[in-house]
């Protein structure tokens, strides 16, 4: 019986702070943390599934923020951004994705003698009623919908043509969602492909994010050890400030050394400045992706 939403919050922080402590196991100390999305009735009729829904849409727009302990209200502002998702999605399924889905490319560089390593290839969609719609939002519209293999399947294919006509030296680097490494079907589509291909497997890189192998763990397991994951990528959020910042400096130093010891190569994404490099050839690091080399063509 709410009926203010400061009175929501307060509930929602009430929650989060009886997460606050730590649990004590025989196996270590393990901390958690939750997220609030809500949704309220505000007129005569509030279907179930509906309320649901906005509070579950509502509840992965704080997730998305990257914060612990958000608090998310549905609002008229997430109910425009829902029924955008719906017009990207009904706009998704009708393309032929082998015509509207296009590729970029940003290389990656090896510092010390400026040589192209790879190119990662992002992708690209310009819909014609849409206009240029964000990869962020397309391809998290394709998880929802259900299309993400197609998506995939496609714009891999697009890749490997492409990349049979670069030097025989560079690598291309592809991105796969969680539902991709998670799901058979596509795996074995990807194999299969690649089989088609006259790129040598060596050639090419698949780049997966640590959440998305936590989705299915098991299932992840074993498209890892099908693909052969041989190297870790730095997100560009470590290297923002890291001028300044002496704690981010260390973490990504730790990081390459750690690679280093284990004989994995360390790519860092989002290397803007020549003073970023600087830092970055001073502690180790040796292979860069970024603005500073050169922006997706």
């Amino acid at each position: 019986d709410a009926e203010d939403d400061e009175r929501l919050r307060k509930e929602c922080r009430n929650i989060l702070a009886a997460l606050e402590p730590e649990f004590h196991l025989d196996e270590g100390t393990v901390a958690i943390s939750g997220t609030c999305g809500i949704a309220r009735c505000t007129g005569p009729d509030c279907p179930t599934t509906e309320l649901f829904e906005h509070a579950g849409y509502a509840l992965h727009y704080g997730k998305d923020s990257g914060e612990s302990g958000t608090i998310t209200i549905f609002s008229d502002f997430h109910e425009r951004a829902l029924k955008d998702s719906a017009a990207i999605g009904k706009r998704l399924r009708e393309a032929d994705l082998a015509a509207v889905l296009q590729l970029e490319d940003q290389p990656i560089i090896e510092s010390r003698s400026g040589r192209t390593l790879g190119m990662e290839a992002l992708a690209r969609w310009t819909d014609p009623v849409l206009g240029r719609v964000s990869p962020d939002v397309f391809i998290r519209t394709a998880e929802q919908t259900g299309m993400i293999g197609k998506v995939t399947l496609t714009l891999l294919g697009k890749a490997l043509s492409e990349a049979e006509h670069w030097p025989e030296d560079n690598y291309l680097s592809f991105n796969l969602s969680a539902q991709d490494i998670c799901s058979h079907e596509t795996m074995t589509a990807i194999v299969a492909a690649i089989g088609r291909s006259s790129i040598s497997p060596q050639r090419i890189v698949f780049e997966i994010t640590e959440s998305s192998v936590m989705q299915n763990f098991d299932r992840a397991v074993q498209s890892l050890e099908t693909l052969k994951i041989d190297r870790v990528k730095v997100d560009a959020s470590f290297l923002r400030g890291i001028e300044k910042d002496v704690v981010s400096l260390s973490l990504v130093k730790t990081i390459s050394e750690m690679c280093e010891n284990l004989n994995l190569q360390c790519i860092l994404e989002g290397v803007e400045t020549r003073t970023q490099a600087d830092l970055l050839n001073d502690i180790g690091c040796t292979a860069y992706q970024g603005y500073l080399f050169a922006r997706p063509m």
